[in-house]
């Protein structure tokens, strides 16, 4: 790397990434397995659904943790929240059925969503804004080439019925959080904790109707995740009931996913950091489309590939962009900022995939997977429209006068 960071800037790096590469082995071991175990173990399209949907129900309640973490050290918040939610995951060392694996589902997004607005508004504060997306972007590589090896282990351990593989991962995610209570945390602008500490929901309220530029995120979040989550539910089960795909497959789809993902991560940095994290939205968009549409052509296990590289590039734009975004709408009300997205989030996340496996009991596959393709393509447009906001070459442009030439002598 060619940047002067400071040593503490340098120190916290180096933290961030020995944290994140047990966060990999963690989640490459715990998550491309959850809906699919629930499926082994006789789960239909409601289990796959709420499971799906885990991820965003915790987030409805984000606004209050934002409102909590404002103004009060986030390491703290970070260790007890994070660490609490990867312990859970030695649960289903011993589940036996479908809905024990949803439940343990259930609680561990619910409690790790607790952190998440802490962890946007510290990272907003120990890397400087101008590489902070670059930086991210190698802790991110480093987590994504540990996923891969927890991934490859855990599908040879899952398929000969070997599930105390998960007491492993929940070790190796305890002691991530661990380490990164190590981070050095910047306190908080005593004017900013002095304005941020007695936030209210109206004063919430008015966030959004007050920062024009927020309501265009805002509507550009809407249809774009209300899109890409309307087939998440289904994935699992075409893959498993359809293609009949292994552990073992389903597996190495998920490696294929996290090479793309870690491998994109520094582009997509070095374009936000150059540009605007907009431009990675937009792309996200772009790729995260292609993802349905490939399997509206009922693909094999190779289409299935190719459809993971493209989701892969998409997954590591959008979680660069919005925490970039938020942090350069929000400045030092990031934490409640990020509380209204990922409350919106959640609530989005607890309705649509259960909306997605109404309409493929309606559809069928190819119906819901094109319906996604298709209405993913229109969040392009809010998008678009902040971009051109945010644009220094909107203001007024001052035309340059027309010099009249004298005429000339005959």
């Amino acid at each position: 790397m060619r940047w002067n960071l400071s040593p503490e800037v340098k120190r916290n790096f180096r933290i961030d990434s020995a944290s994140a590469a047990l966060v990999g082995l963690f989640s490459g071991m715990v998550y491309p397995f959850l809906a699919v175990i629930a499926v082994r173990f006789g789960g239909g399209s409601l289990e796959t659904g709420i499971i799906a949907a885990a991820p965003f129900i915790g987030n409805i309640l984000a606004v209050l943790w934002g409102r909590w973490s404002e103004g009060r050290p986030k390491i703290p918040i970070i260790f007890y929240t994070l660490g609490t939610a990867r312990l859970l995951i030695l649960l289903l060392a011993f589940v036996s059925s479908s809905w024990e694996v949803v439940a343990v589902a259930l609680l561990h997004f619910v409690v790790a969503s607790m952190a998440t607005p802490a962890y946007v508004s510290l990272m907003g504060k120990i890397y400087p804004a101008h590489i902070r997306a670059s930086l991210m972007a190698y802790v991110r590589v480093l987590l994504g080439i540990l996923m891969v090896a927890g991934t490859y282990a855990a599908g040879q351990l899952y398929d000969r019925g070997m599930y105390w593989g998960f007491a492993i991962a929940a070790m190796f995610g305890f002691v991530s959080t661990v380490l990164f209570r190590g981070v050095s945390e910047p306190a908080d602008q005593p004017s900013a904790v002095q304005r941020v500490v007695n936030v209210t929901w109206s004063d919430m309220v008015s966030v959004i109707r007050g920062d024009r530029r927020f309501r265009w995120y805002l509507y550009g979040f809407f249809i774009f995740e209300f899109a890409f989550l309307l087939p998440s539910a289904v994935y699992p089960i075409y893959q498993v009931k359809t293609l009949g795909l292994t552990y073992e497959e389903i597996g190495w789809i998920s490696i294929i996913w996290s090479v793309a993902w870690f491998l994109s991560y520094p582009v997509w940095g070095r374009i936000i950091d150059r540009t605007t994290p907009l431009v990675a939205m937009i792309g996200s968009i772009v790729f995260n489309s292609a993802v349905p549409f490939i399997y509206v052509l009922e693909p094999n296990f190779w289409l299935c590939a190719v459809a993971g590289v493209f989701g892969a590039f998409a997954a590591s734009a959008v979680d660069l962009a919005w925490i970039n975004q938020v942090n350069r709408m929000a400045g030092e009300r990031s934490s409640t900022y990020s509380g209204i997205h990922l409350t919106l989030v959640g609530l989005r996340g607890l309705v649509t995939p259960l909306v997605g496996v109404g309409l493929y009991q309606l559809w069928g596959s190819g119906g819901l997977f094109l319906c996604a393709s298709v209405l993913i393509l229109l969040a392009i447009v809010p998008f678009a429209k902040l971009w051109v906001m945010e644009k220094p070459a909107n203001r007024p442009r001052l035309r340059k006068p027309r010099i009249k030439q004298a005429p000339r002598s005959v």
